[in-house]
């Protein structure tokens, strides 16, 4: 890819993280304007609303995947990887409203949840493994913590979405340990 359509491209990526960011709303002409470019700039990178979703969502796991890994496994690893997914959907409410509303491709939302399941199996091993969390804990249980994290920042504004993360975030928290 040349430096100018590179440049192009994370403009639009930019422009829609930040227009996506409370809710997906924005048309493409609105993230054009927000990149700089022109419409037809943004439709050469990508086909449709779908393509750009997932192109955020993939870039959102990356990043992630990114920040854990650089962190040496310990007991305590479970809890960063789930403070940084909380924090990831206190940023990212438009992009997981159009995920649940249907906007990106299924296999590509399942491919997501089965990334975000590699994130957490060694940590979840080290976790048990320790004696910091629950006996029974599972990945799916991790799953539909994440899920209820989710549920708990829904139809929220901005403001009451952080106090709400946290206090989610912290609900999980107490299930998750172990009571031994």
């Amino acid at each position: 890819m040349r430096k100018d359509a590179a440049r192009s491209r994370r403009a639009i990526l930019d422009a829609a993280r930040r227009l996506y960011a409370d809710d997906a709303a924005a048309s493409f002409a609105e993230i054009a304007h927000g990149a700089g470019v022109g419409q037809a700039t943004v439709y050469r990178h990508f086909d449709d609303r779908q393509a750009l979703l997932s192109e955020l969502a993939i870039e959102d796991m990356e990043r992630l995947e990114r920040r854990v890994d650089a962190e040496p496994l310990g007991p305590a690893s479970l809890e960063v990887l789930l403070r940084e997914l909380t924090d990831g959907q206190l940023r990212s409410q438009g992009l997981i409203a159009a995920i649940r509303a249907g906007e990106v491709d299924e296999g590509r939302v399942r491919e997501l949840g089965d990334r975000a399941r590699e994130l957490f199996r060694p940590r979840l091993e080290v976790a048990l493994a320790a004696g910091t969390v629950r006996p029974d804990l599972t990945l799916e249980d991790l799953m539909v913590m994440l899920a209820m994290i989710s549920g708990a920042l829904t139809r929220r504004d901005r403001n009451g979405r952080a106090e709400a993360a946290r206090r989610a975030f912290e609900m999980v928290l107490d299930g998750l340990r172990s009571r031994a």
